[in-house]
């Protein structure tokens, strides 16, 4: 950019003194810069929208569900416990019973089988993409716009202006 169209201009504001600019290719610029940013949010977007349905097509796979949990319990199998003992005190009731419903999850987690999410999967899955997808745009939109907010400009680039 500093060697194309916009050289000139990003010369004239280096070199120039602080105070106003009148180059004529700074107006240009500045909308050269608004229209990549909002490129760079679209290819984003789209990037988002491709990675969700991608992942949506993998968690069809029930199997891959389950494998999925299996594979966490056999890292950390006290993590059953502690979500137990979570979602009871999330509850308001006693976590006395944690242990004995993360050994029944255990027992179910141990026995590889494509059956475990089925039956609530194909109800969550398709209310998950109604709610999820739709969103994906505007919470990418306002990302960008929290930061277009928010200065990152490193030093030694700030100092050449």
């Amino acid at each position: 950019m500093e060697n194309g169209e916009f050289g000139s201009a990003i010369q004239q504001i280096r070199d120039g003194q602080p105070g106003p600019i009148s180059a004529l290719d700074v107006p240009k610029l500045f909308a050269h810069l608004e229209v990549r940013s909002r490129h760079l949010r679209a290819g984003f977007t789209d990037s988002c929208e491709m990675l969700w349905d991608v992942t949506v097509e993998l968690l069809k796979q029930p199997e891959l569900l389950a494998g999925l949990f299996q594979s966490r319990y056999r890292r950390d199998p006290t993590s059953i416990v502690r979500e137990a003992e979570n979602q009871l005190r999330a509850r308001n009731l006693p976590t006395e019973f944690a242990e004995q419903i993360a050994q029944t999850a255990a027992a179910s987690l141990a026995t590889p089988s494509s059956n475990l999410f089925a039956p609530s999967w194909g109800f969550v899955l398709p209310m998950a993409e109604k709610i999820f997808k739709p969103k994906l745009r505007e919470a990418v939109k306002t990302a960008h716009q929290d930061a277009l907010k928010k200065s990152i400009s490193p030093a030694i680039r700030t100092e050449q202006y």
